[in-house]
């Protein structure tokens, strides 16, 4: 569910899509075709996320300012959810994820504490969401996958999974990076994680 529509998307002629229902190929009532798009339509939707798992800063003025900075940079935030201790912001690209952790370096960098010590975790596949809703509390494999990320994650670095790491090694002129582990998870594939080095983000 949600793949194939993710991958529709892309698609820019959107005037020459065309659905090709298998129901209207079967010998059922016309009843039973409309009760299956009724379904269909209530299925959430599951766009494909980069995902941000970013720490609260210490004082909370510091993270209004940051989701304010958010927003009015005009930054296409699909979804964002606010743990206990720590955000999960979702974006369609990674290119807005990586704006995103620019943004908590510069609001880290006018707190009163000089040192870096906010961690971010890097994470990406389809997560389910509710659609138009913003703010949401998030859940599935995937959000597990990037609170163990995250866990992992000693403070002022930005460590990421493989998975965004391939893609951001698509410019290597901006991003080193150091394999740091691989986590196992029963009944699910291994997963490498490295730390994310970007002179315009860490300052190294």
């Amino acid at each position: 569910m949600g793949g194939t529509r993710d991958t529709l998307a892309f698609w820019p002629f959107k005037k020459n899509h065309a659905n090709i229902n298998p129901d209207s190929f079967l010998n059922s009532s016309p009843d039973v075709v409309t009760e299956a798009r009724h379904v269909a339509a209530e299925i959430t939707s599951r766009p494909v996320l980069y995902l941000v798992a970013c720490d609260f800063f210490a004082e909370e003025k510091w993270t209004a300012m940051l989701l304010s900075e958010i927003e009015s940079a005009g930054l296409p935030l699909t979804v964002l959810d606010k743990k206990p201790r720590h955000m999960i912001a979702g974006f369609k690209n990674i290119l807005s994820a990586m704006e995103f952790c620019e943004m908590v370096k510069k609001i880290a960098a006018k707190t009163i504490q000089k040192l870096n010590t906010t961690r971010m975790s890097l994470h990406v596949g389809p997560q389910y969401v509710i659609p138009d809703l913003p703010e949401q509390q998030l859940s599935g494999e995937l959000i597990n996958t990037i609170e163990k990320v995250h866990n992992l994650t000693p403070s002022g670095t930005i460590y990421a999974t493989a998975m965004v790491a391939a893609v951001l090694a698509l410019q290597s002129n901006k991003y080193s990076f150091d394999f740091i582990d691989t986590l196992h998870s029963q009944g699910q594939k291994n997963l490498d994680v490295f730390k994310v080095q970007a002179v315009h983000i860490m300052g190294t």
